[in-house]
């Protein structure tokens, strides 16, 4: 297409200055490009790609949606209208595609821009590995509807909390350890509260410096909505939302410098809930190869090599051990492991496999056979290691 004459648009999301519309130039404009219509389950899906894409969109989308409406409670609030546009066609639209070749934009006027890829082969499972970007434009969304919007701050760090929490009977929890936190603490310093209250667009910065924005904006919410526990979501937001980021940045940084991500997995994985506990070992892995130093320490060797005995934390905790840990482990480690559950004798196995030790691979297949399919499937990428 060709580019499109600039006028003015109030953008609430994750945005770098597209070529700008008004909010109904733009929406009669995505009307024109997007003819395909799917309504399901609150949502209402245009889109200008074919059948069984769109189908699949708009299923990870109203998806996303309702969770994102139990969490705010509002439920019974109008559909969300949002417009699907092929990505290589929109190029004079869109202002940069994200490494998932998908981006979304929340606008005032109560509708969203989503860009994805023209192939449909792949779209349901696109949408579905794209399910947080789904999730943090629909939160704008309602969180607009609900009178939840303020400071960009603001909105972008609620979007964020919501895109990554969890509903687990019909209640809300936060993300164990967002990657935003790790950003956040690398950054954060005095003066990072008034960073984030002379933020208003994303003009002008480049990517590190939105990044930045983005993880002081989460790690600031989440460190508010922890300060107001009790009662539902969406009223403790409203308190956030009254608070002014200079009158608590003292207590913010404090709090931002004390976080220790291993003593939060730890304390995770002592959940009663299932979902929480898992939540935890996967973000083992995941942090460690953020660069966390808390999880390159002889104290996250302790924790996993203990998770390896829980056939739910086991696996994960291989593949740090693995991947991550594999040459800092002791003899007597190693030794430990052999005389553990099936689960330990095979990580001890792959173990010496990945520190060019001697492998036993009668042990290593005994314990293997004793797994559950559902175990030695989420073991199949430390298996290759063996």
């Amino acid at each position: 297409m060709r580019a499109l004459p600039l006028l003015i648009v109030t953008l609430l999301a994750n945005c770098s200055a597209p070529t700008s519309l008004s909010g109904p130039e733009l929406a009669a404009y995505l009307e024109q490009r997007c003819p395909r219509v799917v309504v399901r389950d609150g949502v209402e899906v245009h889109a200008a790609l074919d059948e069984a894409a769109c189908e699949a969109w708009s299923e990870g989308a109203a998806h996303a949606d309702r969770l994102v409406r139990q969490m705010l409670g509002c439920e019974n609030g109008p559909p969300v209208r949002m417009y699907l546009l092929d990505v290589e066609v929109e190029a004079d639209l869109r202002q940069g595609v994200g490494a998932g070749g998908f981006e979304g934009l929340a606008f005032a006027e109560d509708f969203m821009l989503l860009y994805v890829p023209r192939d449909s082969r792949d779209a349901r499972q696109r949408a579905w590995m794209r399910m947080d970007t789904l999730r943090h434009e629909i939160a704008h969304i309602h969180a607009r509807r609900l009178g939840l919007a303020g400071p960009k701050w603001f909105n972008e760090g609620l979007a964020q909390e919501l895109e990554g929490s969890n509903l687990i009977d019909g209640e809300w929890f936060a993300e164990v350890f967002p990657h935003e936190l790790v950003r956040a603490r690398a950054s954060a310093q005095a003066g990072a509260a008034a960073l984030l209250v002379g933020w208003t667009t994303s003009e002008g910065l480049d990517s590190d410096e939105l990044d930045v924005r983005y993880a002081l904006s989460a790690s600031l919410v989440r460190f508010l909505l922890e300060r107001n526990r009790g009662g539902e979501l969406a009223e403790r937001a409203r308190v956030v939302l009254t608070t002014h980021p200079n009158e608590v940045e003292r207590e913010w940084l404090a709090w931002l410098g004390a976080l220790d991500a291993l003593d939060v997995l730890a304390r995770a994985a002592g959940s009663a809930r299932e979902q929480i506990r898992l939540e935890a070992s996967h973000a083992l892995p995941i942090l460690a190869e953020a660069g966390v130093p808390e999880l390159l320490s002889r104290r996250a060797d302790e924790l996993a090599l203990r998770w390896l005995s829980d056939p739910k934390l086991g696996p994960r905790a291989a593949t740090f051990l693995v991947y991550f840990r594999a040459s800092a482990l002791s003899a007597s480690d190693l030794e430990g492991l052999e005389r553990g559950e099936p689960l330990a004798r095979l990580a001890a196995q792959v173990l010496h496999s990945v520190r060019n030790e001697p492998v036993d691979s009668a042990v290593a297949d005994l314990a293997l056979a004793a797994l559950p399919e559902s175990t030695r499937a989420e073991l199949q990428t430390i298996l290759a290691r063996l």
